[in-house]
């Protein structure tokens, strides 16, 4: 299943990831997981060589998700365990960011079927409930830190950061307010257009 900016309408050739949510049947064997990372490392190789061939230095483009069991579903989105995940370079058994209201409210409502039944015929969970206060913990959490951080950083190497970071920085405080003033998952796009 696709789902984050190719969900929201939003998602750009060469600049936009892609994020994923993988529905497996069982537990990812030792020998799965091997496979798994090998793909990733692969898919790495072809998207940095693509990056340096236009001349970027950064990786747009990337693959980011999370492996869940199709038995675990119907579950609440926070008491299910990712059997693994993916985020840029760093691929990881377990966890997963991705598996969080915000990400299943976008997938329940607009995610994209690659393969399997819609998303509305899986029976998904996201807790609307808790969709204001999870924005509003990450909000505290990730964000505000982040832009204290930033705030002090000067000087040449954090000017010369790449215009995707600046976007992705100033972007995602006025996401979360519009996911905790409305209940909707807006892309960056739209976050821009909110925060006018």
């Amino acid at each position: 299943y696709l789902v984050g900016s190719v969900a929201l309408g939003a998602y750009r050739r060469g600049r936009s990831d892609i994020d994923f949510v993988v529905v497996v049947d069982g537990d990812l064997s030792a020998s799965d997981v091997r496979r798994l990372r090998l793909a990733h490392v692969a898919s790495g190789l072809r998207t940095t060589s693509a990056a340096l061939r236009r001349g970027h230095l950064m990786l747009p483009g990337t693959l980011n998700g999370v492996f869940v069991r199709a038995a675990d579903l119907p579950r609440p989105v926070t008491a299910i365990e990712p059997l693994a995940s993916q985020v840029s370079q760093r691929f990881r058994r377990g966890g997963g960011f991705d598996v969080n209201p915000v990400q299943w409210t976008t997938f329940s409502r607009s995610g994209v079927a690659v393969r399997g039944p819609e998303p509305a015929a899986l029976g998904l969970d996201p807790e609307p409930g808790l969709l204001r206060q999870w924005n509003l913990d990450n909000l505290a959490a990730y964000w505000v830190p982040w832009a204290e951080t930033t705030r002090r950083r000067v000087g040449p190497r954090w000017r010369a950061m790449p215009g995707w970071s600046t976007a992705w920085g100033v972007l995602g405080a006025p996401r979360l307010h519009h996911t905790i003033a409305t209940g909707d998952v807006i892309s960056k796009e739209a976050a821009g257009a909110w925060a006018k």
